[in-house]
């Protein structure tokens, strides 16, 4: 008896774990069955992220790989401007080297203190140089100028006036220039001018002015209705003014060296 019952036992332990395990399938195939279009939509989603992972990432690698080539182009670049910027500061390095030798010469202090006085020097030395650089006269006053020499055309034309513009041999190229420039004002208001052409003037006593009006006395009048017209473009402290010349002729002769103002007005020096 008591062995049936075990057997009785077992058999109902058996039944019940089988049962449970056939509900415990019918239960999940149940699930899958139910959830089915759910996991799908799931994975369909997954996949559709994994694909957007890939581009992202080829792209991403793609833009790195443009950038990087972008970036060694750029620093090639870089690289031969650097070469370049170094030749040149070496160039700078060779031409400075005479400059430092004078500078620590002549002036005192460091290195950096005498190459700054030098550079104040030939500051001051430019400065003086480029008042004898030639400078057209301004448009404004060369167009009024103009005006008042246009209105002694007749009283020159009725007294059969000339004029002569001469320099000598030796004049300098700035004093040269202003002389053809005096030419072309003249000759632009319609009065009679020749030249500049080169002349050698000798005075009586032998001395040397820069600047000589040459005239007839008889005119004198005349010719200083020109004087003062061309005062307002050129000025000279020590002038001759010989008076002995054949009636009709006006010689303005340069023998010497001009400076320019702003406006390109001269001082015979």
């Amino acid at each position: 008896m008591s062995t049936n019952r075990n057997f009785d036992y077992i058999f109902k332990a058996v039944i019940v774990a089988l049962a449970t395990a056939v509900l415990s399938g019918i239960g999940y195939l149940t699930l899958v069955v139910i959830k089915k279009p759910d996991l799908e939509t799931k994975f369909e989603k997954q996949d559709e992220l994994i694909k957007d992972v890939k581009i992202a990432l080829l792209t991403k690698w793609g833009n790195t790989t443009t950038e990087t080539k972008k970036l060694a182009k750029e620093i090639k670049l870089l690289k031969e401007k650097l070469e370049v910027k170094t030749a040149e500061v070496q160039r700078l390095e060779e031409l400075l080297t005479p400059f430092r030798s004078i500078a620590l010469e002549r002036f005192s202090g460091d290195e950096k203190e005498a190459l700054m006085k030098l550079a104040e020097r030939i500051k001051t030395l430019e400065q003086h140089v480029s008042k004898y650089v030639f400078k057209p006269l301004s448009p404004d006053i060369r167009t009024q100028v103009i005006k008042q020499l246009t209105g002694l055309q007749k009283i020159y034309k009725d007294n059969n006036l000339h004029i002569e513009l001469t320099h000598e041999t030796w004049t300098p190229p700035n004093t040269r220039k202003y002389a053809n420039q005096l030419a072309a004002i003249l000759a632009e208001s319609e009065l009679n001018v020749t030249g500049p052409g080169f002349a050698t003037v000798v005075h009586p006593d032998n001395q040397s002015f820069p600047l000589e009006w040459g005239y007839n006395n008889g005119q004198k009048e005349l010719v200083n209705k020109l004087f003062m017209i061309l005062n307002a473009v050129q000025s000279c402290k020590n002038f001759a003014a010989r008076k002995d010349l054949s009636l009709g002729r006006i010689r303005i002769h340069m023998a010497g060296d001009v400076i320019f103002d702003d406006q390109g007005r001269v001082l015979f020096e």
